[in-house]
């Protein structure tokens, strides 16, 4: 009798510690699987990142070409290449800035001043040669 009583001890503690582990096992793994879908995020973006244009002023013109912006001067100076625009309306500049960001081209300088209140501003940006 008392065989069997021991027994029937061991047999609910074991199935109380099970409970009590399962639990801890599913919140691991969730976790870990949280874990694994972000780094599955991040690679499928790292490789559809289209890669990063050379910069120079050909693929500079063929941007703003493309944008629809002809800028007053483009100088290629010791600093990089200076972009001059005489008067840039605000959502053409953010739209220029975001692609020259997407195309991995570092912007060194920005000064863009508005004397009109009217959202054209009179831009200089500087595009840094060095990666």
């Amino acid at each position: 009798m008392r065989k069997g009583f021991l027994y029937t001890l061991l047999i609910l503690a074991l199935f109380l510690a099970n409970l009590l582990l399962y639990e801890r096992f599913s919140l691991l793994r969730e976790r870990l699987n949280r874990t694994y879908k972000r780094f599955k995020e991040v690679e499928f973006m790292l490789k559809n990142v289209k890669g990063k244009g050379k910069l120079n002023e050909e693929s500079l013109r063929k941007v703003l070409n493309s944008l629809s912006l002809f800028p007053e001067k483009i100088i290629r100076g010791e600093e990089g290449i200076e972009i001059y625009f005489g008067s840039i309306e605000s959502r053409r500049l953010f739209l220029l800035i975001n692609e020259l960001e997407r195309r991995g081209w570092e912007i060194k300088l920005l000064r863009a001043k508005d004397n009109t209140g009217k959202g054209k501003f009179n831009a200089r940006l500087v595009l840094s040669l060095k990666r």
